[in-house]
């Protein structure tokens, strides 16, 4: 299984992703396959990945093919085919993280429509202030 953790700092002055680091290095036994982390100036995610179904590092998490938006994801998603054939999503991967990722951004889906297991973190830029 891999592991996933993450901080949401309510002040940014205390910030302390070195202390972050050092804590998530405690799950690191998780997810031998690939480490990925994500940070800005108001949080930090880790994901450690253990690599079962797509091998692929296109794959690898913190997952954001566009920058604009962060999926951190574990587990799996049985039909994750199923829906991207259903909502003609144009994917560059095989896996079911993309799928997922795509899936939050699409305007009818709901999340009811997974058949698996899983947890996630997802943060998406807003251009708000």
């Amino acid at each position: 299984m891999c592991g996933i953790a993450g901080v949401i700092y309510k002040d940014k002055t205390k910030k302390n992703s070195a202390k972050f680091n050092a804590a998530a290095n405690l799950s690191k036994h998780r997810g031998p396959d690939h480490t990925g982390l994500f940070g800005n100036a108001c949080m930090d995610f880790v994901h450690y990945r253990l690599s079962i179904l797509d091998l692929d590092e296109r794959s690898n998490q913190p997952f954001s093919p566009d920058g604009n938006s962060v999926l951190i994801y574990n587990g799996e998603i049985y039909n994750f085919k199923e829906l991207a054939e259903k909502y003609k999503l144009s994917l560059q991967t095989t896996s079911d993280t993309e799928v997922l990722y795509l899936l939050l951004q699409e305007k009818d889906f709901q999340l009811r429509e997974l058949n698996g297991i899983l947890h996630l973190a997802i943060m998406i830029k807003s251009n708000k202030p």
